[in-house]
């Protein structure tokens, strides 16, 4: 291995250690307490190294919430992709989407419902516009499906855009529900016990 090869990977893992140090102090001590200190303890690393690859705690956010929201849309896609019976792949979907937030609750945290409350973390427009874009083409695809569900005689009919959308909502605001914690005293339960009555909710609705 060359050294300019050596560098990058080294330089990537300490991206990487960052990165990841920093999931675990936004998680645990919230967007507004968290700090570059703590990321860079958490990292083994010193608050100068922290610095000479981000400009602070702003932008490490952005950069966890560009590298989750690629994932999540990476592994919808996969699910779209792969096609067969609407009924079992909006179920995927479901699955799918729970999945990553179990798997990942600091991106969805902190940085998708904490987000409102604070204004500092601005988003550039350059990272919004191609995100909302992609969004957009999913919901396209959704709707599609939806689509050759009424067409096969498996969902009623109905405006496809119009359903999508509506299950999209009552899955992503089960999820706001289930991280705050009156909502979750109000309920007395949690997403695990939700998580499959929420589907079949969205598919009875469909006409499945």
């Amino acid at each position: 291995m060359g050294v300019q090869e050596r560098r990058r990977r080294e330089r990537e893992a300490r991206e990487r250690a960052i990165l990841e140090a920093a999931k675990e102090v936004f998680l645990e001590k919230g967007f507004d307490l968290a700090t570059v200190e703590e990321i860079a303890e958490r990292a083994e690393l010193g608050k100068g190294t922290v610095y000479s690859y981000f400009r602070g705690k702003e932008e490490i956010a952005l950069a966890l919430l560009s590298e989750g929201v690629e994932e999540l849309f990476r592994q919808v896609e996969k699910v779209l992709d792969e096609g067969g019976d609407p009924v079992e792949v909006l179920r995927n979907l479901g699955r799918t989407f729970f999945g990553y937030y179990r798997e990942n609750r600091a991106f969805f945290r902190i940085l998708v419902f904490g987000r409102r409350k604070r204004p500092e973390l601005v988003i550039p427009e350059e990272f919004l516009r191609p995100q909302i874009e992609r969004g957009r083409r999913c919901m396209e695809r959704f709707a599609l499906l939806i689509r050759r569900g009424m067409e096969e005689g498996r969902f009623r009919r109905g405006d496809p855009w119009k359903m999508g959308l509506l299950c999209w909502v009552l899955l992503g605001g089960l999820l706001f529900h289930c991280e705050d914690e009156i909502h979750r005293e109000i309920m007395g339960l949690d997403l695990g016990d939700l998580e499959e009555e929420a589907l079949e909710f969205c598919l009875r609705g469909l006409g499945a």
